[in-house]
Parts: structure tokens; C-alpha cells; sequence
């Protein structure tokens, strides 16, 4: 995954033939608790990789986006640690996000950098 990483980030155009496919792949690693969490990061890292080296290719995939990037991004927003025990998790102290490097607060951080790089209109729409 690592080696994808450095690869969307060196030369994102080479995905250019095979954008879709990609956005398959890491959007259902994402989704798959069954992977470690570093994994299912490094999944999303890639596509963020492709949307900051390359926001016009990204901003292509508009359809791509909204059908798989955004609901693999919420699975990943709702994987907190104390899903067991939502008053536990209600009581924990507010911290920063990049502080923490838990699913959530990834996905989090990514979004916002993936969101500022399609615009406000695009991110809109596609999340709907």
C-alpha cells in the first residue's frame, strides 16, 4: 500500500485509465473492518494522494465519488473506540483531531483536505 501511496503521489496521471477501478479498491478496504486500521488509512491516503496531485482527475469521477468514496468515508467516520459503551465514549474529553490516529479521526482529517480541494459545490453534491 505504501508503495501505491508514494505512486499516486510521484505520478497520479499513471492512474488515469484505471481511476475507477482504484476508487473501487480502496473504497472497499476502507469499508472492511476486517482489515487493520492502517490498512484501511493507507487505502484512503491513496485516493487523498490522487485528489491533491491530481483534482482534475478526481473531480472527474464526481459519480465515483458520491456512489463509493463518500459512504466508505462515513463507515470510516463511525468506527469510534468505544462502540461498546457510548456513554464512555460521550464522557471522553474533546480532543484535537490530528491528535488521535484512530479510523475517525483519518477519515476526518481527510476529508476536510479532500474537501478543500473539490470545493464547496462539488463536495456538496456529491455527498448527497
Amino acid at each position: 500500500m505504501m508503495s501505491l501511496i508514494d505512486l499516486t503521489a510521484s505520478y497520479a496521471d499513471i492512474w488515469s485509465s484505471s481511476k475507477d477501478q482504484l476508487m473501487f479498491v480502496c473504497t472497499e478496504i476502507m469499508k472492511n473492518k476486517d482489515f487493520e486500521d492502517s490498512t484501511r488509512q493507507s487505502a484512503l491516503e491513496i485516493i487523498q494522494s490522487l485528489a491533491e496531485e491530481n483534482p482534475k482527475m478526481f473531480k472527474s469521477m464526481s459519480g465515483k465519488i458520491q456512489s463509493e468514496f463518500f459512504p466508505a468515508i462515513a463507515v470510516m467516520l463511525t468506527c469510534c473506540g468505544h462502540q461498546d459503551d457510548l456513554q464512555e465514549w460521550a464522557d471522553e474529553p474533546e480532543t484535537e483531531i490530528l491528535a488521535k490516529n484512530d479510523p475517525a479521526s483519518v477519515a476526518a482529517e481527510a476529508l476536510l483536505e479532500i474537501s478543500s480541494k473539490l470545493g464547496d459545490k462539488l463536495t456538496i453534491q456529491a455527498s448527497t
